[in-house]
């Protein structure tokens, strides 16, 4: 997601996947990255910012913070965290949150496209 702000741009991508099972438990892995991370010039934010592939510790507190109600979303299983970037000047705490928040509704959306509405709604999130 990136979020156009004055003059610079708030940026973070996060996904993963999440495996059901009937086991009563969520569990939750949150990959963070090492600090050799590689650039991506592909990147939506590449014009506003240097992104870099994977997730920084300092962010993965804030992760956490936003899937904390996704056992009562999603049910049991396995919710795996393992594709991230970030940038330098546009990503922050309160941004990785926000996306982690979005991530869990769109996956307990159970379908495969989502209306643009939909969409807006979700990152509508305060």
């Amino acid at each position: 997601m990136i979020i156009p702000s004055g003059g610079r741009a708030l940026y973070g991508l996060l996904g993963g996947g999440f495996l059901p099972d009937r086991s009563g438990e969520l569990v939750v892995k949150v990959a963070v990255s090492k600090k050799d991370e590689l650039e991506m010039p592909e990147s939506l934010a590449s014009k506003f910012d240097t992104v870099y592939r994977g997730l920084p510790g300092e962010y993965a507190d804030s992760v956490l913070d936003g899937i904390v109600d996704a056992g009562e979303i999603l049910g049991s299983g396995l919710l795996l965290c393992n594709c991230a970037a970030h940038s330098p000047v546009g990503s922050s705490p309160w941004m990785f949150r926000q996306l982690a928040l979005i991530w869990v509704r769109l996956i307990a959306s159970q379908t495969e496209s989502v209306s643009e509405e939909e969409l807006t709604r979700l990152v509508s999130i305060e």
